[in-house]
């Protein structure tokens, strides 16, 4: 069977990836930018690994891989986080350097081995360990925001919508200096502009709905909105579900995406180089697939797991059948003692008329 042709252009930060922990919390990521089609590692295709996991046209032979928005959210531990950057590079990337040669010391960077491999580039990126951290559960507060939207008006927990809203607002304090940091960083290099936009506005927007969940409508111009920007938030009720998806497109609508014409169609795809400074916004791509399609990542139903997983079949409530055998087997058990527990506890309060006579022995003579 022929193998069908994506219709999405990669979105892959580099080939041959390799991560160096350094003792400040720091990662040391360098990779190999892909020249041509050859080149391209599939399984670091973030967008195609999520496609892959959902629709059988885009899977490879074989069990297929885990989407990496699932991966990087159930990524709970340094060392899990650090496995995500090996496979997929930065997530939000620091002093960026993209050469052909040794960069020698014009990006901080000294140390390491940079070997010019017969004329192809050569890309690294510094990846902080608690902006890692923090980027983690961002987008994990963002996929149980969306899981939480899905129920209707009667199941939806409101103090679950206002905790995932302010885990996302701690999450994006500081987008507006990382947005600033790498437009001039591009600039002073003569780069393309930077792909995404979240500046001070964008974060206010989010902390005004993160205070003002209510029933009553009310004006977003203050807050230190500029005359400029105000005028795009008109009259808005934040009554708890809508200010969660209003959030949800804050988040998405951070990072563009634009129609380009490749292999005789067209299609919509990240910006050149929107990845040089890391994956994130292929990440929130994911997101706003799910999104748009009405899809979820939900979370797994034992309270012992948690875990965000893929729906394989209709009806799936946990991510394993280990998981699923686990939570059974304590649920019994929790009723079944439960039951005894009763059994005993009525055995205990019976009263001296209600247990069994015994005929006292006679003394003897």
């Amino acid at each position: 069977m022929k193998q069908a042709i994506s219709p999405y252009l990669p979105t892959i930060w580099a080939s041959d990836i390799s991560v160096e922990c350094w003792s400040n919390d720091q990662l040391f990521v360098m990779g190999l930018r892909p020249t041509m089609s050859a080149e391209l590692q599939r399984s670091r295709d973030s967008f195609l690994r999520y496609l892959s996991s959902a629709r059988s046209e885009f899977a490879d032979k074989g069990k297929p891989l885990d989407s990496p928005h699932l991966t990087f959210s159930n990524a709970t531990t340094d060392e899990a986080l650090i496995e995500f950057v090996k496979e997929f590079g930065p997530v939000v990337g620091t002093e960026v350097v993209e050469n052909k040669a040794d960069p020698g010391e014009s990006a901080g960077i000294s140390g390491n081995d940079w070997n010019e491999l017969d004329g192809k580039v050569l890309v690294a990126a510094l990846q902080d360990l608690a902006t890692l951290r923090l980027e983690r559960r961002t987008l994990a507060a963002a996929l149980a925001l969306l899981e939480e939207l899905r129920h209707d008006e009667k199941r939806v927990s409101v103090p679950a919508i206002q905790q995932h809203i302010s885990d996302i607002a701690e999450g994006v304090w500081y987008w507006p200096a990382q947005w600033d940091s790498e437009r001039q960083w591009r600039a002073s290099h003569s780069l393309p502009p930077v792909a995404w936009q979240f500046d001070r506005n964008h974060r206010d927007f989010i902390y005004f709905l993160r205070t003002s969940i209510s029933s009553q409508a009310t004006r977003l111009d203050g807050g230190g909105m500029t005359e400029q920007t105000s005028h795009a938030w008109p009259l808005v009720t934040t009554e708890p579900r809508r200010a969660g998806h209003l959030v949800l497109c804050a988040l998405i609508n951070a990072f563009d995406t634009e129609v380009q014409y490749s292999k005789d169609r067209p299609v919509e795809a990240l910006p050149f180089g929107a990845l040089l400074f890391g994956v994130r916004p292929a990440l929130y791509s994911i997101l706003k697939h799910l999104y748009l399609g009405g899809a979820c990542a939900p979370v797994c139903g034992n309270d012992r797991c948690r875990r965000f997983f893929e729906i394989k079949r209709g009806g799936q409530r946990f991510c394993t059948a280990e998981c699923s055998e686990q939570y059974r087997q304590r649920k019994y058990w929790a009723k079944r003692g439960s039951i005894l527990r009763k059994r005993r506890a009525a055995k205990n309060t019976e009263g001296p008329t209600n247990r069994r006579k015994t005929t006292p022995m006679k003394a003897p003579r």
